[in-house]
């Protein structure tokens, strides 16, 4: 197989030209992938320089009624016609993620970008990529995982789990369709439902969230059970490729998921509640409810996690799990979040017009601190530096009025905005 990590030499300049190459393309052939909150208006209205011609879309591609337009659906386009396509999309990407398409170059994955039988996906480290699939079904590769397409189109999707996780959300089936996932010498075979397939750490573990699956070994003498919801088991273990030596004789319950016991502080921390019977815990952030759009994820021995400050802060999402002795993932716990800013900068102002600026999620250091009366700067009242402590306190400032600062330090680092001084 061809080793991936030849590519990471590529810089991320040249990555990042290329995926605004893709995104800035608005050529009538490029495939086009449905969002969240998107509709037949505006698409046609984007696409085709025509919003009305949307009954136009809709009936030509027999898409069902507008308010049922489903974020994943492939479209493409030539001579202005739109048809749905058959073939795989990315659906979304965080991070950096590559496909091998038999002998050609290594190419890094963006949304839209269709995928067919044959091609090798790789995500890196605090990488996911969400593909959606002819039928509707989509499918979340995170980080350190590899994948292959083997067959994709409107009556079989076969996947092989290569290395890493793969978590699936598969519509219901109609009679003669089939979603296979392969993982060693082990077949999982699903119709409708929501679960897990995870080949990591010498241990091949499958668990099903809702509706039901089915393993086979491919081994006439070896594996085969029947997963339902709030089960799991281990598959198989290392050295053992045809799934025959496995750590339980039958499936397992799924921990229960666990819950968040206080809102996030400032300092980032995540106090989770302990379940008994887990040896870790998981922490998975998303911007949508659907866990479709993942944006990071923490893995610890503790119920408690440190949110580093390369995770942006916002209202996420929040997927907790934990993971029992045998090492199967349990249930999710959801629930929504804020996440404290990691760098951030409050000001406030003493009834003597003195001002002070803090600053959070910072370490020391030398940090520059500029207060003007023009937003530009250019002519600053205070211009500071101080080397210890989280904030600086300066004036008493001149005049009331609209006051702009910027606050930065050595290691670019830079936060800025303003302030109303009222009258003594």
């Amino acid at each position: 197989m061809t080793d991936f990590a030849r590519v990471r030499a590529v810089s991320r300049t040249a990555f990042a030209l290329c995926l605004a190459a893709l995104a800035c393309s608005a050529a009538a052939e490029d495939p086009h992938v449905v969002r969240p909150g998107e509709t037949l208006w505006g698409i046609a209205g984007e696409r085709l320089d025509a919003p009305l011609r949307w009954p136009e879309i809709q009936q030509r591609n027999k898409l069902g009624p507008p308010r049922q337009l489903q974020p994943g659906t492939v479209l493409t386009f030539a001579d202005g016609q739109l048809q749905v396509a058959n073939d795989a999309a990315v659906l979304g990407i965080q991070g950096s993620a590559w496909r091998q398409r038999e002998a050609q170059e290594i190419e890094p994955l963006a949304p839209g970008m269709l995928l067919r039988a044959g091609d090798v996906l790789h995500t890196d480290h605090d990488a996911f990529v969400t593909l959606s699939m002819p039928d509707g079904s989509k499918s979340v590769l995170p980080s350190n995982s590899t994948l292959e397409l083997l067959s994709v189109g409107p009556l079989a999707i076969r996947l092989k789990l290569i290395k890493g996780r793969i978590e699936s959300q598969v519509q219901k089936l109609k009679a003669g369709h089939r979603f296979e996932i392969r993982a060693r010498s082990v077949n999982v075979g699903v119709r409708g439902t929501h679960f897990r397939v995870r080949d990591e750490d010498g241990l091949l573990v499958g668990e099903v969230l809702a509706g039901k699956v089915a393993v086979r070994s491919m081994n006439p003498q070896g594996l085969g059970l029947d997963l339902h919801a709030g089960q799991g088991a281990v598959l198989a273990v290392s050295g053992t490729d045809d799934g025959t030596h496995r750590l339980r004789q039958r499936p397992q319950a799924l921990l229960p998921g666990p819950r968040l016991l206080a809102p996030v502080t400032r300092t980032r921390t995540l106090s989770v509640q302990a379940i008994t019977g887990a040896t870790e815990y998981r922490a998975q952030f998303a911007r949508d409810p659907d866990f479709l759009q993942l944006a990071y994820e923490l893995r610890e021995s503790a119920p408690q996690f440190a949110v580093p400050d390369r995770i942006a802060g916002g209202l996420y999402h929040l997927r907790l799990t934990a993971f029992d002795a045998d090492g199967v993932e349990g249930k999710p716990g959801d629930e929504v979040v804020y996440l404290p800013d990691p760098a951030e900068v409050t000001v406030h102002i003493a009834q003597d017009g003195r001002v002070e600026l803090r600053w959070h999620g910072l370490a020391g250091g030398r940090m520059r601190v500029q207060i003007a009366k023009d937003e530009d700067l250019a002519q600053p009242l205070v211009d500071e530096t101080t080397f210890e402590g989280a904030g600086v306190r300066v004036g008493p400032l001149p005049r009331p009025g609209r006051y702009h600062w910027r606050v930065s330090n050595s290691e670019g680092f830079v936060t800025s905005g303003n302030f109303e001084l009222p009258a003594r």
